[in-house]
């Protein structure tokens, strides 16, 4: 009983290892690149997300590439990150990974069954004259085509909203709100809310940004403060895999249906 314990938190503590969160979530990174070069510049502009989308703007404005100033500021960002924290490596980092992929499955199950309580809701709303088939589709965060190029943008927006939004916001929140001598379980909560706020409003604003709808932004501030405590409580490479593997089950089994007459 105690080597199973043991094993446990060494698997809790594993997947909380900025190293290993780095390394988790690397290959989404790469692959969203790739897919995007190979999508072509004019197309590949078309598929990527909104934060990807709204970064490369930013760096734009102050003459930094667009090709390949976003990721390089993320790649940073993580490694930093990973540094910073030193540690050693856990032995079982195969099995770290693998154990990942399945907690990162499970809560994009779990956030993925949460939209499907509030769908029905704005179906009503829609047929009733008060929200468009515009306002679904950016209720279901995608509205693309499941197609190869399309679930690459899903990984981007993994990845880039949750380095933007958790691991640099939120984080950023909640060590300020600590210094300001305010409770742990306070400043997370604070944290949490306001990053998830900031998440839920950057989807409206700037060029790129949509129609303002009140259910669309609630959920989105629940999506937000879910993937904050996925952040908080089982570390980055879960948050970010999490929020990937949503946008697909979204994409991939919600989409079509907004297609439907």
């Amino acid at each position: 009983m105690r080597a199973y314990a043991r094993g446990h938190s060494g698997y809790l503590q594993a997947t909380r290892h900025p190293l290993v969160c780095v390394l988790f979530v690397l290959p989404l990174l790469l692959a969203y690149e790739l897919g995007m070069s190979l999508a072509g510049a004019d197309t590949g502009q078309s598929f990527r997300n909104g934060a990807d989308i709204w970064l490369r703007d930013a760096l734009a404005q102050i003459g930094a590439p667009r090709s390949y100033a976003a990721p390089a500021i993320i790649l940073v960002i993580l490694l930093a990150w990973g540094l910073w924290r030193r540690q050693p490596l856990p032995r079982d980092l195969l099995g770290a990974n693998i154990g990942m992929a399945l907690e990162s499955t499970l809560f994009a199950g779990g956030l993925f069954g949460l939209s499907q309580l509030i769908f029905p809701l704005l179906v009503s709303m829609e047929r009733a004259g008060f929200v468009s088939l515009d306002s679904r589709a950016a209720f279901l965060a995608t509205g693309l085509d499941p197609t190869c190029q399309r679930v690459l943008c899903y990984f981007g927006a993994g990845l880039y909203e949750e380095t933007l939004f958790r691991l640099v916001l939120f984080s950023a929140f909640f060590v300020l709100l600590l210094h300001w001598d305010m409770a742990p379980g306070t400043a997370f909560l604070a944290a949490g809310l306001g990053s998830a706020f900031c998440f839920a409003g950057a989807h409206h604003i700037g060029p790129h940004g949509e129609p303002f709808q009140g259910l669309v932004f609630l959920f989105r501030t629940l999506a937000g403060g879910y993937f904050a405590c996925i952040f908080f409580f089982r570390g980055f490479g879960i948050a970010v895999g999490a929020h990937a593997l949503y946008d697909v089950l979204v994409g991939v089994l919600l989409v079509p249906l907004t297609s439907g007459p």
